[in-house]
C-alpha cells in the first residue's frame, strides 16, 4: 500500500471551491473538507488506514 504524502499549507490554501464539496486527505489521518461556499474544515482521524 502506497501512502500519500502530507498535505502542505500551500495545497490547503490553494484549494479552490467547486460546485460540490470535496475533501483532501493525507496518510496521517488529516482530512480537509472544502465546501462550495469556500469554507475549509479540518478533521483528524484517530485511526488512519
Amino acid at each position: 500500500m502506497i501512502k500519500e504524502p502530507r498535505l502542505t499549507d500551500e495545497q490547503i490554501i490553494e484549494a479552490i471551491p467547486k460546485k460540490k464539496g470535496y475533501s483532501l486527505g493525507d496518510a496521517n489521518g488529516l482530512s480537509i473538507l472544502i465546501k462550495p461556499n469556500g469554507s475549509k474544515l479540518c478533521k483528524r482521524s484517530t485511526n488512519p488506514i
